[in-house]
């Protein structure tokens, strides 16, 4: 059959247009916005450090002493530890509740009727603990240590914290000395008598690793307990016998003392032991007992 002059336009018109189509759009090619996903970049997380307990900040506490001793740079080691959140329990009244122990800073005492017991925490470091006596100028008296005698003591208006007693101990526990055998062959070493028994304790704790907080002028008032110790009368019912001891439980965060490390060391004597002290910002002060953990009494900085 043979086609008119319009009709072969037509016709080659309609084949340039299917040719121009199937070439400028592949079948396989993907249909616009059809099964297109979002591609989202993953958040990347900064690990939390865990909060140092007892064990985890006396060894802290004993690397400073070492560096101190060793006239070491602990710079950075000192600086990782600013801002670390420490949980620590300072165990005491380890013998009961004994009347004798009335006029320590930290103690447990029952009532006569034996109804109740008063619980106490009196602050063991203060603002001379801290402070270092410096050279007096040519011609002034030699001064004793005061808050006033060091490079930024001025900036100090106060401090309060706590004496880590038996500092060799990592454990949250009171020491078990009396599970020493009577027969131990080290006991000799240490000079018993022919009974076995130990000789008398050192007067006085053993002060080498402390906790505290500085107040300085720019700090709020409201925060400092000013002295204050932390004390409460705790009932006993009927059948509950007095704990075995207790623990101070002190919560916060590390920070550096002013114009100086977190951790800052000082010695008596060449040779000594150094003796050490953790700043910190103390957010909650707890007394606990140490069977249970149960909550005598807290407080907190807010």
């Amino acid at each position: 059959m043979l086609l008119t002059p319009n009709l072969q336009r037509k016709c080659v018109g309609v084949v340039l247009a299917l040719v121009i189509s199937s070439c400028s759009k592949p079948n396989d090619a993907p249909e616009a916005n059809v099964g297109a996903t979002n591609v989202t970049t993953p958040a990347i997380s900064v690990p939390q450090l865990p909060r140092l307990d007892r064990a985890g900040l006396l060894l802290a506490i004993n690397q400073a002493a070492s560096a101190f001793a060793a006239d070491a740079d602990d710079s950075a080691v000192q600086h990782g530890l600013d801002g670390r959140q420490f949980s620590v329990r300072l165990p005491f009244a380890c013998g009961g509740a004994i009347a004798s122990a009335v006029g320590a800073p930290l103690h447990m005492t029952l009532r006569p009727d034996g109804k109740a017991l008063e619980v106490r925490a009196e602050p063991t470091i203060k603002a001379e603990d801290v402070a270092f006596a410096t050279a007096p100028k040519t011609g002034a008296s030699p001064q004793a240590p005061s808050a006033a005698t060091e490079d930024n003591r001025n900036a100090v208006r106060s401090v309060e914290g706590f004496w880590i007693e038996w500092p060799w101990l990592m454990a949250e526990q009171c020491p078990a000395f009396a599970r020493l055998p009577p027969n131990d062959p080290f006991m000799t070493m240490r000079a018993a008598d022919d009974d076995g028994h130990l000789p008398a304790a050192p007067a006085g704790p053993e002060r080498t690793a402390g906790l505290a907080q500085f107040f300085s002028d720019s700090d709020s008032r409201l925060t400092s307990r000013s002295g204050r110790d932390y004390r409460r009368v705790v009932p006993l019912a009927d059948g509950i016998a007095p704990p075995e001891g207790l623990f101070l439980l002190i919560e916060g965060r590390l920070r550096p003392w002013p114009g100086a490390k977190v951790i800052r060391c000082r010695a008596n004597a060449p040779g000594t032991r150094p003796s050490c002290i953790a700043g910190a910002r103390i957010d909650r002060v707890a007394i606990e007992r140490a069977d249970d953990r149960a909550v005598l009494g807290e407080w907190t900085s807010s």
